[in-house]
């Protein structure tokens, strides 16, 4: 049969992209379900990193924070939410905009308040323990390959240690990441399951093809390989009934 070939060709090249695929599948599933604390990393949210706000102590009324939001900022806002956090030491109201992102106000003092270089590196320091002294810090603007989630804007800082710390300090809301180099693997090989790693360079359409492509190609291995399985059982039995 001419069609036979063509079975035998294509399951041969669709098994081996397939088993390639499968492999790293299945080994980035073992990497995610690996205990934690062999890869140590540590994530300090805004809201865990002082004691809760004591409303009691704000004086300045919310809409005057407002207006002094405004003032710094030279135009109206469009509020979306406000919340009452301590970052930092410092009572602040939290606005969050459509469009701008998050912003704060002292509420004591009235004065906006943004999350610098230096008051980044404070926070780091404050928020996380047995950290070494912290380099110079960089600002992220978007995902890359090694920092693919959290928030964004967000400063990034090189920890003097063996582990080859690095610190993230987000802009918007002050939450801290750290995460040393056997962190960075294991996070490399866990976004290999679902091609996380290429969200930062692909748009996400196209890393749905991807796997699309990819599911295809598994689907085919599988249809492919019971044709064969049934034509071999096929000749099996007529062979059997042959030599009765």
């Amino acid at each position: 049969m001419i069609w036979r070939p063509f079975f035998y060709k294509w399951h041969k090249w669709c098994s081996a992209a397939a088993g390639l695929l499968t492999f790293i599948w299945f080994g980035s599933g073992v990497v995610m379900m690996t205990p934690r604390s062999l890869f140590p990393a540590e994530t300090v949210p805004a809201a865990r990193q002082s004691a809760l706000p004591d409303f009691r102590e704000a004086k300045i009324p919310l809409p005057a924070a407002i207006a002094a939001l405004e003032a710094a900022t030279g135009q109206p806002v469009e509020i979306t939410g406000v919340s009452l956090r301590r970052v930092h030491g410092r009572l602040l109201y939290s606005f969050s905009t459509p469009r701008s992102g998050q912003h704060f106000v002292d509420a004591i003092t009235g004065e906006k308040f943004v999350i610098t270089e230096d008051v980044a590196q404070e926070i780091a320091l404050a928020s996380l323990e047995r950290i070494g002294p912290l380099g110079s810090g960089s600002r992220i603007e978007k995902y890359g390959w090694e920092y693919n989630w959290g928030p964004l804007p967000a400063w990034r800082f090189e920890a003097q240690d063996s582990a080859a710390t690095i610190v993230y300090v987000g802009v918007s809301n002050g939450e801290v990441r750290a995460c040393g180099r056997a962190c960075r693997v294991r996070g490399f090989l866990a976004d290999t399951h679902t091609l996380s790693f290429l969200r930062p360079i692909l748009p996400n359409w196209s890393v749905k093809l991807i796997m699309l492509v990819f599911s295809i190609i598994g689907l085919a291995m599988t249809m492919l390989g019971s044709a064969i399985l049934w034509l071999h059982l096929r000749n099996w039995w007529q062979g059997r009934w042959r030599t009765a």
